[in-house]
Formats: C-alpha cells, structure tokens, sequence
C-alpha cells in the first residue's frame, strides 16, 4: 500500500475512534428567531451535525428559534417541527428536514413528491455539507421541468455558463460548426463546455462517479442519461481537482439520479419542430418500492427521434444533399438502484445504467465526398458499496464500472476505401473507466462555533480505450490502445471559525475549508493540487466568499492515441500574404508527439444575498481568474492564417524553394503520415508550412464574471417567480505557441461568446402555472473572412405551459399532470455566418452558438399510480 495512503487510513481510523460519541452529546444552542434557512444553518454550525434540507421546502418559513442545550436530534425537532417541517435520519444517520408529502405537493412545480434519502453533495468529500465557499447551481426537477427541456443536453444547451461550441464538435449538429475535430464526433454525442474551457475540462458525474467518455474520449456524453431517471443536475463553476482529480478545470456537472421513489410513474412526450421533418417521441415508466430498511427504483425509457435535413433550413440549403443537421436515433435506456440496510449502521447500495443508441446519419463534404453511417453505441455504468457508521463517522467503500463502445458500418462512402466492404464495421471503440474509492468523515473537534469536520480517503482508478480502424491504410494504426492507472489519496476540511457563540461587529459567520489531493498517473507522473475558501458573514442575509485552488488535465484518450500521427495536405489555398489570390501550402494536422499535462491556477470570488424585507429575494454574484497553462489546442483551419504571423507565430514556416518544400513531403512520406495532394505538385510552388497539430498551448487566460437574482413572492391566490441567470466573460487570452503574440480570442467564431443570459417569470395559481423565457447570445465577430463581419446577436423566447388536475374533484385525474412547450417560439432564424473556410461548405449558422431548429413544440404526458 502507497505510504501516504495507509498514514491517512490510520490517522482517519483513530478520528473516528476518538469521537465516536460526539452524536449523543448535548450542545448549548442560542438560535435566533427569523428566517428558517438561516436559522438551520446557524444550527448546523452549533451542533456540528450532518444536516439536509432543499432550499425550497423552507422558503418564506419563519422561526422562533431556539435556546437551551439539547441533543442534535432533539435541538432540531424543536426548531423545525414548529413551523410544520418533518425531521428524519437518513441512512447515513445525517438529519434531514423536509415537508411532510402533503405540504410539498402543493409547493412541487413539476414532479410528484419524493423521500429524501442519502442526498449527494456536489463539491465535498463531507457528507450533507454543502461547501459554502464554492459556486453551486442546482437544477430540480421542478426547475429543469419549467425550462420545458425534454433532454439533459436541451437543459445544458441554454445554461448561459455552457458554451456548445469545442473542438470536438460536441453537439448533435457539431459536425457542421467549426470545432477542428469535429469529425471525430461519430457519437453525435452533447458534451458539456463551461466557462468554454472545453469540454474535456469539465468534469461530468453520474450520482458522484465518473462515467467513460465519448468521441475518442474526448467527453462525456450526457445525451446517455435520460431526463426521466434525474432528481436535479448539480453544476459546480469553479476548478475542483482537490476533490475530484483531473478534468474538473473548468468545473463540474454532477447528474443525480432519482431514488426512493415509492409508485409507478408513466411519462409519454412527443415533439416537432414547426417546419421541417425532426420529430421525437419518448415514453418512460419509472417503478419504485420500498421496504423496511430498503427500496428499490427501475426507470426503462425509450427515444426516438427523426432526422433534420439541410434541405429544410434557409441557412443551410447550399449545403451538398444529402447532409443532416441533426441524426435520426433510437435509445432505449434502463436504470435500476437499490439499498438495503444490513444493520442499523451498515448499508449496501448500487445502481445500474444500461443503455443502447441505433443512429444514422449521412454527410456529403462535396461532389466527391459523401458518408452514410449507421452507428451502434452502448452504454454501460454500474456503481455499488457500502456505507458504514462508527458513531459519529462514517466510512464508504464503492466501485464503479463504466463502458461505452461504438461500431461504426458505412452504406455510402465516396471515395471508396481501399479494401472496405460496405456494411462492414470501419470503426469500432471501446472505453472504459474502473474505479475503486474510500471515504471515511466525521467530527474532529469542537470550536465555539461549531464542529470542524473532516474527510480524508483514497482512489484507484484504472481507463482503458481500444480504437479498431480495420481499413486504415497504416496497419499501425489499425488498433490504438490506451491503458493507465491512476492512484489517488485526498483530505478535505470544513471548520466554522466564527458563528452565533462568538460572533463579532461585522462577522457574523466565518467559515473556513480546504481540501488537498495527490493523484499519480502511471504515464505523467504525480501531481498534488490544494483548494483554500473562505466565507464571511458580516450582516444578516450577506455574504462574501472566495476560493483559489490548483487544477490538473491529463492528456485525453484522443490525444494520447495520436501523438505524432498527422495528416497533411499539399498545395492547400490559402489567402496569399503577399498579394492577391491564394496560394499552395502544406497544411499538418494531428497530435504533437510530445503533448503533456495542463495545469491551471483558479480564484473566485463570491458575494451572496437575501434580503431581509423580500424572503423570496436572492441574488448570488461570481468573479472568476482562470491562469491556464500548457492547455491543449487544435489551432483552427484558418485559411488567412498566413495574414496574420503574429497570432500563430512558430506553427508557420517557410521553405526556401521547391527542392526544400518536396524533401520535406518525402520525409513525411517515409515517416507514415498520410498524404493528401490537393494540387498534384507535391511541393513545387510550396514556400509556406501551416502547422495546425493538436499542441500544448503557452498560455490561455480568462477571466469573467456571472450571477442570477431570482425573486419569489405570492399575491393572495397567485405565486410568481422571477429569475435571471447571465454570464459574462471578460477576457480570453490565448497564445498558440511559444514566440506568438497573446491574441484575445473572446467573442469570436468558434470562441466563446462574451455575454449569454436566460431570464423567465413564472406565475401559477392551484394546478396550473405558465412559465415565460428569454434566451439571449450577444453579437459577436467572424474574423476568418476579410474584412471581419458582425455576427447579429440572438434573442428567443420559450413558453411552458403546467397544468395538474384536481384530483379531489375526479380521482381518475389523481398524479396526472400535462406540460406544453414552445421553444422558440417565435421561430427565429439564427444570425447568419459566411465562414466556408472553417465550417463545412454552404452551413451559414454558428453550431457552438445557435440552435438550428427553429420552433419546436412538445407536449408531456405524465400520471403516477
């Protein structure tokens, strides 16, 4: 065993030991009387004891506090129950604050009510802590319902933080926009980009684990998971590598699976856009029991959709036919989970996601190039374990197996490949994550202010990728392989310095939290990247915080794979520096044989307020610097790259004459890279070299700002709800290689966008509730043609529509609700982008900013049993 791993085992063993009977003691409470969200927080403070409760069910609910000394359990029935809240223990034995079922039915926008049990905590090791410190939107049901998203990648598509675009292309209509491995996408698989870090920088969990990841494992694939299984989406907008490893650069997405529901549910949805031939249809069933000590949940859900053709928008109708926009599909997808309690402290638990997605799809490039593929993608993830209490501690052991392969067979390719058989397999991938992990946390010691907690544990974690390319032309190259391990071990400590005990003018609250965590890959090396935050307190209802940290991002399956594999293209056009026309020159693509880590410094900075006159009345605030070093870029296929040396610095040379310019394509040539002689001269009249590899960029800094308000209030019979969730970000700035000047890349075609935001008012009365948006991505500029045009900003609007019978008037209509949406509504046409040079020929809209299918109405059936 690792050294440092069995010192921390031990050293969270004898914690536990030494405080196993901090559960059972009494603690002197002085809680004021006011708000009830304010008032459970300073209880979990005093007492130390692991609570839960959701925002919403304490919403505008007063107290009138609580003084004298108590037991956890006891202190807190006191203070809640009297205003109408339930108190449970979970399995864990964390206290949990509820609405009894009755009240929460007539609060839930959108779902039925469901128990409250082991609930994860999105940015903490610690169980049922939230981590004050660091930045977390979530997303219920009742919230991602009202958006009128009939998938999780809808939903993540209009988060003003999520930026569509990549590399990778990773979206449905990718493969048109302007990502350089956009073609790599065979999945059709939604990645999820925030900040526009990439979308390999963002860490996405199913229920806290990771999953394995999607074109050529570049990113997760979120399209896997169907909106019908999610209890609410967790997105944490900050870097996360002390408590979860690499990838979380950008961020993290953590997509909690819905458990313990006791029923049946039966959901059916149909939708179609208003002009064109996309259609989909879904029907769900969800089933749930349970029992003493245990339950049980199964979740089977079946996706179609149809196809949109190039043929049917305006903005792509000079595209070659016949190309799709968007793929025709079939996923059936089930999800089982389960837990049982062996004794009262030890609980077993697992969950199962088994899903497969038929798709098709066809592409034509040009009147010489044309792809029809039939795709076969199969998901599986499987996570078990087991929890254990020692008093006050607990310890938790799980592993998960996640999978995903894809067989790819061609109908059409033109031009035909040597050696392939139409209807054969061209490409088959496998990927797979295998991990191990154990937690152990609990109380380490009292202060005046509370109990400062820790969690201390360690991870092994093992991914393998396998590419078949059968008809490759290299044999070396025919089957790729990627194997490594990654060890891990971490502490995470949250210490209340400052509370209602000792509170000082100004400081009503300070809280303090840090995590460090080692992770050792077996093919770089190790890393350790430590997290610092603070939260201060100095008025009622106001709070200030900020966090700065280390995050890391090993080289992905993709990149690993093709390191010092190329493409070259010969007598390319490209715009001519030194007159008019274009001019040949070589073009190299692929990976660099040297790529390495990247590393990021992270700092954010918070400020959060309720007011004290308006309870329904929040507004959180966030400032972030992320300093991204070694961050690995595709430079773009600019064809004006050679107007401008100073942007792409080294990765332009020149040849001194013909001679120099052929050797060069010979070299090459003997080196296995495949060769494309667009012009049929194999170097001659070549003098310029475009190296636009996958490399390890110098430097890339960005900084931004982001915030909601959100305003809820009732006026007699009629409840309203107001919100606004914008993100702006300041300054991108990238430099591409070494000896090149920094570019500011912000708000430009294929970069994020400067300004996105999402507003809504939501008014509902008895069962029924009507909720308005607005979408908005701001106007932008499309440097790759010249002179540089203005992309026209753009602004939609969606209306969602609920209604829920009253069942007490006819017992037929009981748990049946109806909801129909209009994205779009007003089918607004995307701003127009001339960029052939970048996109595929004849696409005039912006994939990574713009949807492309206009008006689309759904309607939504569902009724528990």
């Amino acid at each position: 065993m690792h050294r440092g791993l069995k010192t921390a085992l031990i050293a969270g063993a004898a914690a536990m030991a030494l405080t196993s009977a901090a559960w059972a003691q009494t603690t002197t409470f002085n809680v004021p009387a006011g708000e009830m969200a304010t008032a459970l927080d300073a209880f979990a403070r005093a007492s130390g004891a692991p609570l839960i409760y959701r925002p919403q069910d304490v919403t505008g609910l007063k107290t009138a506090g609580l003084k004298g000394s108590y037991t956890p359990e006891d202190g807190l029935r006191r203070l809640a129950e009297a205003a109408g809240l339930a108190v449970t223990k979970d399995r864990s034995g964390a206290l949990v604050v509820s609405r009894p079922q009755a009240q929460t039915a007539v609060v839930a926008t959108a779902a039925e009510p469901e128990a409250v049990s082991e609930i994860v905590v999105t940015g903490s090791n610690i169980r049922g802590l939230k981590n004050p410190t660091s930045p977390v939107l979530v997303f219920d049901r009742g919230a991602i319902a009202a958006t009128g998203a009939s998938t999780v990648q809808d939903f993540m598509r209009t988060l003003p933080q999520n930026f569509i675009g990549g590399p990778s292309g990773a979206s449905q209509d990718g493969v048109l926009g302007s990502g350089a491995l956009r073609n790599t996408n065979n999945e059709a698989a939604s990645g999820v980009n925030l900040r526009g870090l990439g979308n390999k920088a963002t860490l996405v969990l199913l229920d806290g684990h990771r999953m394995a990841p999607s074109a050529f494992g570049a990113f997760v694939d979120i399209s896997a998971v169907p909106l019908a299984a999610v209890d609410r989406i967790d997105v944490l907008t900050d870097g996360a590598s002390s408590i979860y490893g690499a990838d979380a650069v950008g961020g993290v997405v953590n997509l909690i699976l819905r458990k313990d529901y006791k029923g049946a549910e039966t959901s059916a949805r149909i939708g179609s856009v208003t002009n064109g031939g996309l259609r989909q249809q879904t029907i769900s069933q969800l089933a749930g029991t349970s029992w003493s000590g245990g339950a049980a949940m199964a979740n089977l859900q079946y996706e179609h959709q149809h196809r949109l053709s190039v043929t049917e928008r305006s903005f792509t109708q000079a595209s070659p036919s016949p190309t799709d926009i968007m793929p025709t599909y079939q996923k059936l997808t089930a999800i089982v989970s389960a837990h049982q309690d062996l004794t009262d402290r030890v609980t077993v638990y697992g969950d199962v996601l088994a899903g497969q997605n038929l798709q098709w799809r066809q592409i034509t490039f040009g009147p010489t190039s044309r792809d029809i593929n039939k795709a076969r993608i199969e998901d599986t993830n499987v996570h078990a374990g087991v929890r254990a209490a020692f008093g006050a501690w607990r310890g938790d052991l799980s592993g998960t197996l996640s999978k995903q392969v894809l067989w790819k067979r061609n109908s059409v390719l033109t031009p035909p490949r040597v050696g392939y058989t139409l209807g054969e397999v061209s490409i088959k991938n496998a990927q797979d994550v295998r991990s191990v992990d154990l937690n152990f946390d609990g109380p380490l010691f009292d202060l005046p202010a509370g109990t400062v907690r820790l969690a201390v544990g360690a991870g092994y974690r093992k991914e393998a990728f396998r590419s078949l390319l059968p008809y490759s032309t290299v044999p070396t190259s025919r089957l790729r392989t990627m194997d490594r391990t990654v060890r891990a071990i971490y502490a995470e400590l949250a210490a209340p310095l400052v509370g209602d005990a000792n509170a000082l003018p100004f400081v009503r609250s300070l809280d303090l939290s840090a995590a460090i965590r080692y992770d050792r890959y077996s093919a770089f090396g190790g890393t350790t990247n430590p997290k610092i935050g603070l939260r201060w307190e100095p008025a009622a209802g106001l709070a200030v915080r900020g966090a700065w940290g280390t995050s890391f991002r090993a080289p992905a399956a993709d990149e690993v794979l093709n390191q010092g594999s190329g493409l070259l293209l010969a007598s390319f056009p490209f715009t001519n520096p030194n007159g008019p026309g274009t001019i040949p020159i070589f073009i190299e693509q692929g990976q660099s044989a040297d790529l390495g880590p990247e590393t990021a410094d992270t700092l954010s900075l918070g400020l959060d307020y309720q007011s004290q006159r308006l309870p329904g009345a929040r507004l959180q605030f966030n400032y972030y610097d992320v300093d991204y070093r070694n961050r690995i870029v595709t430079p773009p296929f600019d064809t004006t790259a050679l107007l401008h040396p100073s942007t792409y610095g080294a990765l332009i040379s020149t040849f001194a004459s013909d001679a120099e310019a052929i050797a060069y394509w010979k070299a090459r040539e003997a080196d296995g890279l495949r060769l494309y002689d667009y012009g049929g001269t194999t170097g001659a009249g070549v003098r310029y070299l475009y190296r636009a590899s996958t490399l390890n960029a110098a430097l890339v800094r960005q900084r931004g700002l982001d915030g909601s308000a959100t305003y809820r209030f009732a006026r007699g019979a009629d409840a309203y709800d107001l919100g606004l969730n914008a993100s702006c970000i300041l300054k991108i700035t990238s430099r591409l290689a070494k000896g090149s000047d920094p570019q500011d890349v912000l708000n430009n075609l294929g970069e994020p966008n400067r300004l996105r935001l999402q507003g809504n008012l939501r008014w509902s009365r008895g069962g029924l509730w009507v909720n308005g948006l607005i979408n908005h991505v701001g106007a932008y500029h499309n440097s790759f043609v010249i002179p540089t045009e203005r992309v026209k900003a753009w602004t939609t609007a969606d209306l969602v529509i609920g209604f829920k019978p009253d069942a007490d008037r006819n017992a037929l209509m009981h748990g049946l609700s109806v909801t129909l949406s209009a994205t779009n509504l007003f089918d607004r046409e995307p701003p127009y982008v001339n960029a052939s040079s970048v996109m595929t020929t004849g696409v005039h809209y912006d994939a990574a900013n713009a949807d492309p299918r206009g008006r689309y109405v759904s309607l939504e059936l569902r009724k528990s049993w």
